[in-house]
């Protein structure tokens, strides 16, 4: 049974996720340019079969369909498992969802497939805002910044640590540069 004492506690849980998630996602300026480098491999429409499943998948989560392009995007990925691009906007659609671990499973393939995207400033700002957006420390997060993105998640990190309104955040940020080699 719901408690006037409990509503009150649960309400503000949610209040601290809202204002981190808000934090995470607007506060921190801008991102710096990484460091020049090899991005990950462009789609070539002419040979890359995948390459339009990977547009109407982009196509309706830009409309705000993230179901439709996870329609799209999980049978293709049955089809093209060795397809870096797909993984990738995998992992970009469960992220949107804060769904972690499927998304984490879907970022790795697309780092293992194609390193070039431990470059790729999306990639890093994506595996930064899930960081920053968890209300509890999530090793496998940070993992993804600093053991499988590395070096280049740097300059962002550095960045959110000096720039993020948040001071706790500056603090979890700071603290996990001292992670990355």
């Amino acid at each position: 049974r719901a408690t006037p004492r409990r509503i009150v506690l649960g309400g503000a849980a949610v209040g601290v996720v809202l204002i981190c998630i808000v934090a995470a996602t607007h506060g921190g300026g801008e991102f710096p340019a990484p460091p020049p480098a090899p991005a990950a491999a462009p789609i070539d429409a002419a040979t890359d079969p995948a390459a339009p499943l990977v547009a109407q998948a982009s196509e309706l989560a830009e409309r705000g369909d993230t179901e439709g392009a996870l329609g799209v995007v999980v049978p293709a990925r049955r089809l093209y498992p060795d397809n870096a691009a797909l993984a990738f906007l995998e992992g970009k659609l469960y992220f949107g969802k804060y769904w972690w671990h499927d998304g984490l499973k879907a970022l790795h393939d697309a780092l293992r497939l194609d390193p070039g995207y431990r470059q790729d400033p999306e990639m890093i700002k994506l595996a930064l805002r899930a960081f920053l957006t968890t209300p509890d420390p999530e090793p496998e997060l940070a993992a993804l910044l600093d053991k499988d993105i590395g070096e280049p998640a740097r300059p962002f990190l550095e960045d959110a640590a000096k720039k993020n309104p948040n001071a706790m955040l500056r603090a979890r940020v700071a603290a996990e540069l001292k992670h990355v080699p």
